[in-house]
């Protein structure tokens, strides 16, 4: 299991929902790391998105700042592959010794919601 929680910005409480590790078919793939940025393929049985964010980690938190998804239509992905998404990226920072993931997307250059910041998501792997 993976517990992922919503931050509403700016209120610091969160609220948690525990939802079943997607299984899979899901991969990430370093396309590049350097400087504190890094670009990540995950292949999902939606189809495969590119990720694109600075990154930090400090102890075991890494934290995605400023971060982009591209590659497929809008709505493409639907909650399922959403949380297999989550659940690939939760595996895979695991490997780098990471117990907890905080990412906080960037403003919405295209889409429904053009022009918001997304809500904080913070993945709990326990």
């Amino acid at each position: 299991m993976v517990v992922f929680a919503l931050a509403g910005a700016p209120a610091p409480a969160m609220e948690e929902a525990v939802v079943e590790q997607a299984v899979a078919k899901s991969s990430v793939t370093v396309l590049e790391e350097a400087d504190g940025i890094i670009h990540l393929s995950i292949e999902t049985s939606k189809g495969t998105v590119q990720v694109l964010s600075d990154i930090a980690q400090e102890g075991a938190t890494v934290v995605l700042s400023k971060l982009h998804i591209d590659g497929l239509t809008p709505g493409a992905l639907g909650r399922a592959g959403i949380n297999e998404m989550k659940a690939a990226a939760a595996e895979f920072f695991a490997g780098r010794g990471a117990s907890e993931i905080i990412i906080e997307g960037f403003r919405r250059t295209s889409g429904k919601m053009i022009g918001t910041i997304p809500r904080v998501v913070r993945i709990i792997i326990p």
